[in-house]
């Protein structure tokens, strides 16, 4: 907790860019991928093979395919975790690779199939979205991600998890996961089936809760069930690290 709480400090100083590095703006973004490959070490095969995508600042896309088709690949590549061969992302016209790497992430929300937690209280975890919120803040967190089951454990938000969230189920997991997107702010939303390993009624709760956190801001979701489709304004589909074909929702509904 000392070392947690030493970080927390360290995090909560803004750091200037590198020489050279560009601070994007604080508006709701662009974004746009051109002709994007990306080849992991040892593979033969691409995870994305020219891949070209723009997705208009406030839109939200979801990503579907096959499983190793490339989607969570597509993600790792805006969040600029991983650097393409070949190609470019664009970020309001600006090159993600001329941004401030640090500076471009604070603007994300981020919403994993797995998300971790850590051995701390469920408030800290949730802090994670923003290391120097306060309380209220992380509550109003919670009940914007539909987390009211916070409110019944032992000890409310002062409850100490278990290291990867031991004590909270996966759909509770998943929930704590989308209060952490809320609570960082952030204008851009990647998420990467956070429905996946849910049942029914886990699903809709998150559905709603994520709905609420994607309105108003540019967002990517790699979605396989249905319910979260409801919440995009476009379906593109990957298959074999290329883009197959890109619908209007109402048409991928139909």
């Amino acid at each position: 907790m000392a070392a947690a709480e030493a970080v927390f400090g360290a995090l909560e100083v803004p750091a200037p860019p590198p020489p050279g590095r560009v601070v994007p703006g604080g508006g709701v973004p662009e974004i746009v991928l051109e002709e994007v490959t990306v080849r992991y070490p040892g593979s033969a095969e691409p995870a994305l093979d020219g891949v070209s995508l723009r997705v208009a600042a406030g839109e939200r896309v979801a990503v579907t395919g096959p499983s190793g088709a490339g989607k969570s690949t597509l993600l790792l590549v805006l969040a600029g975790l991983v650097v393409p061969e070949s190609g470019r992302v664009l970020v309001d016209g600006v090159d993600l690779a001329e941004l401030d790497a640090a500076a471009w992430r604070a603007r994300l929300g981020w919403v994993p199939q797995r998300p971790h937690l850590f051995a701390a209280s469920v408030a800290d975890n949730i802090r994670l979205g923003d290391p120097g919120a306060g309380d209220a803040q992380v509550r109003a967190a919670a009940r914007a991600a539909a987390a009211d089951f916070v409110e019944g454990l032992p000890e409310g938000f002062a409850t100490v998890l278990g290291e990867g969230g031991a004590g909270v189920s996966a759909g509770q997991r998943q929930r704590l996961a989308v209060a952490r997107a809320f609570l960082s702010g952030g204008p851009v939303m990647l998420l990467d089936e956070p429905t996946a390993r849910l049942d029914l009624g886990s699903e809709r709760v998150l559905v709603e809760a994520a709905g609420r956190l994607l309105a108003g801001r540019t967002a990517v979701v790699v979605a396989h069930r249905p319910a979260l489709l409801g919440l995009v304004d476009r379906v593109v589909r990957l298959e074999g690290g290329r883009i197959e074909a890109a619908r209007e929702k109402k048409e991928e509904a139909a």
